[in-house]
């Protein structure tokens, strides 16, 4: 009898259904094996088993048969209980042992990636798996920061490596909260599997959630390239070690945010760096394209400025992951009708996160190509604000399926304080050009105010003595030397030259 759902005798199998209440399939059990008469075996008044007897001949069992196999029944009852308790003890003590070497190999190592390979051994001595994998998810998105994979200890997929987990085992655990056991792939109806989890071949897998304060924060697998090899046992095994891993898995959270909050803070203090040394808007806007390229790691970033009848954009820089055919880079009417997103965020100066999987809220194909790319997944548009108007925008395209966004609200902050800087740049740079506009306009006034007599009252000191100069050195050497009167030839036409401009503006 096994699995509670059939029972196993020699090389035969009869199944029953629901064998504590329904008399009939036991009645039927018994004539199909031909058998006399059956005891049960029950702990903790559960039936768990039943044993068979044949009579020779035709001989019905007596009042004192039935008393001996009531009695064989008890007794035996009473020592599977025995053992029973045994066992549960010692899966009990187990569970503690393995429970203590997950706290051990915490406390040694903090970072939670040198411990995954002592991990992925620690199951295998615990429910004999070979495939491991361990998926950590941060606190904003269903985008998996961390998706490592082994089999048989060996590592597939390193640290950083993302994939989608849309219709998979992992996104059902995490929207349910509960562990999925699947003994026989081949015979279950659940067809969302990890692809990866398929193509290690794989043929019963575990999965459980790890919850840390009612949040799902990682999903573990563990498979097994045997049909049937777990158990509920199993099951209930992982999920106590995995709910010793739920302190170290935030922790390594926390840690992750930390040190990408660093990152981008040191991005945007050697942003502010090149801004003050930025002598033009196109040095700066190039720089601020190559700073979220290399921090956010997107697809796409394009940096385009609204012209001055505010009627087109203008592509300032484009950084892209890798060669793409048909990226537009020239001008665009911005519309209504040719590219609405963009037109409603230079209206209303917010940023606007785009799911093309919306029907209702997906940019259409004709703004897509001439200012992301054709087949993008996620699109975050920033505006660049400037004394409450927009000038123009940052726009981020993602073509990897990373479920719903590809930008969790870490990244959009950043992004957001680099059009904030790019916003004070263009602000200040535009002050300086007027401030030098209003000088350069001052001087000339004040040359035409003045008539220019006082800088050629200047002038024609300097260069009475400069032509009395000439002439001592003419006398002096004379004509002898070639090079000399050239260079003495060369100064005099200067200096007559010079001589007629000032003559000129004296008498105007």
């Amino acid at each position: 009898y096994s699995h509670n759902s059939d029972f196993s005798i020699g090389s035969r199998t009869i199944a029953y259904e629901n064998s504590q209440s329904g008399c009939g399939s036991i009645k039927n059990t018994l004539d199909d094996l031909k058998a006399n008469c059956c005891i049960t075996i029950s702990i903790n008044d559960k039936i768990l088993g039943y044993i068979f007897f044949w009579n020779e001949g035709d001989r019905r069992a007596n009042s004192d048969d039935t008393h001996a196999l009531e009695k064989i029944s008890r007794m035996l009852s009473a020592r599977l209980e025995r053992e029973f308790i045994m066992l549960k003890g010692k899966f009990f003590e187990d569970n503690w042992y393995y429970l203590t070497q997950v706290r051990k190999l915490i406390a040694s190592r903090a970072d939670l990636k040198e411990n995954l390979h002592d991990f992925s051994v620690l199951f295998k001595y615990a429910v004999g798996s070979d495939y491991f994998s361990l998926a950590v998810l941060d606190k904003a998105r269903m985008n998996m920061r961390r998706y490592t994979t082994g089999i048989n200890r060996r590592i597939l997929l390193e640290d950083g490596v993302r994939l989608p987990i849309d219709n998979t085992q992992i996104a059902t655990v995490i929207k349910s909260h509960e562990s999925l056991l699947i003994r026989d792939i081949t015979h279950s109806k659940n067809t969302g599997l990890d692809s990866l989890f398929l193509s290690c071949g794989q043929s019963s897998m575990i999965a459980v959630p790890i919850i840390n304060h009612g949040r799902v924060i990682a999903c573990m697998t563990l498979g097994c390239a045997l049909p049937g090899h777990f158990t509920r046992r199993d099951l209930l095994r992982v999920e106590t070690m995995a709910a010793a891993m739920a302190p170290a898995i935030e922790a390594n959270i926390l840690n992750a945010s930390i040190h990408e909050r660093d990152r981008y803070l040191g991005a945007l203090a050697s942003f502010d760096s090149l801004a003050e040394k930025g002598c033009d808007t196109g040095t700066v806007l190039k720089a601020a394209a190559d700073i979220l390229m290399e921090n956010v790691g997107t697809t796409m970033v394009r940096i385009s400025m609204i012209d001055s009848d505010r009627s087109r954009l203008n592509t300032r820089a484009l950084k892209l992951i890798r060669p793409f055919d048909n990226i537009n880079s020239n001008p665009v009417s911005l519309s209504r009708e040719l590219t609405p997103w963009h037109y409603i965020v230079s209206r209303e100066g917010r940023l606007l996160l785009i799911n093309q999987k919306d029907p209702e809220a997906s940019l259409d194909d004709i703004e897509a190509k001439k200012l992301v790319f054709k087949d993008v997944n996620s699109t975050l548009i920033i505006p660049i604000v400037v004394n409450g108007i927009t000038q123009g925008f940052i726009t981020l395209g993602e073509m990897r399926n990373w479920n719903r966004f590809a930008y969790d609200s870490t990244v959009i902050l950043f992004c957001k304080q680099v059009a904030s800087r790019l916003a004070s740049f263009i602000k200040l740079y535009n002050i300086s050009r007027l401030l030098s506009k209003t000088q350069v306009t001052s001087d000339m006034e004040k040359i035409e105010k003045n008539g220019g007599r006082n800088i050629i009252r200047d002038i024609k000191g300097p260069l009475t003595r400069l032509r009395g100069s000439i002439d001592l050195l003419k006398l002096r050497h004379g004509a002898d030397d070639d090079e000399s009167d050239k260079v003495l030839l060369s100064i005099d036409e200067s200096a007559d030259y010079i001589t007629s401009l000032v003559n000129d503006t004296t008498e105007q």
